[in-house]
């Protein structure tokens, strides 16, 4: 009864346990609305670089928002560059200077690192995490202690994410927000904006 307990507590926080049966690659896509609800309060640059497009989804919704969009993935998704390591990316693409992707979670300091040391003085940076993501004396020491976000926009309805993009089942059980950091702006605690 214990282990069933810890299970479904594993699942309600959005973490699973290795061995499990979480998403190998952490391949979750993302639900209708996730850039519209965004743009509503915060508009991102009119280029946009998605360095973990999986099958297109954000890279769409961003093309449906007027934007020019750059996709790469490391896996082969249908969609974008394949086979590029976001990680191993040693510059932006020319003429971009914003970055905004949902990246792999089990990854999501060393993607929000490595982005804010490939956009320059004036770039931004959109990331859509988990709130839990705010948590966590690894992510404050490795990530925002030196790097301090500039917005945080938690949705005020859950969005969608999909596991391997199975749209077939409701799971919006785990809170998101865009963590955003726009040097263009001097800040050094996040503003919080719902959206």
């Amino acid at each position: 009864m214990a282990a069933n307990k810890k299970a479904y507590a594993h699942s309600i926080v959005g973490h699973s346990p290795i061995g499990s049966d979480r998403e190998e690659n952490d391949y979750y896509t993302t639900g209708d609305g996730a850039i519209s609800r965004l743009e509503d309060v915060y508009k991102l640059p009119k280029k946009v670089y998605e360095c973990a497009c999986g099958n297109g989804r954000l890279s769409e919704q961003l093309i449906d928002n007027g934007h020019t969009v750059y996709s790469t993935e490391l896996f082969k998704r249908g969609y974008g560059k394949s086979g590029v390591d976001f990680l191993k990316v040693k510059s932006m693409p020319k003429g971009y200077d914003c970055i905004c992707t949902n990246p792999p979670y089990n990854l999501a300091v060393e993607f929000c690192n490595h982005a804010l040391k490939l956009v320059s003085k004036k770039g931004v940076v959109a990331m859509l995490l988990k709130l839990t993501f705010l948590e966590s004396e690894n992510r404050y020491n490795n990530l925002f202690y030196d790097n301090p976000m500039t917005y945080v926009f938690p949705f005020t309805h859950r969005i969608q994410c999909y596991r391997n993009d199975d749209r077939s089942k409701d799971n919006a059980l785990m809170p998101f927000g865009w963590f955003v950091w726009d040097r263009r702006v001097k800040s050094d605690a996040p503003q919080i904006y719902w959206i």
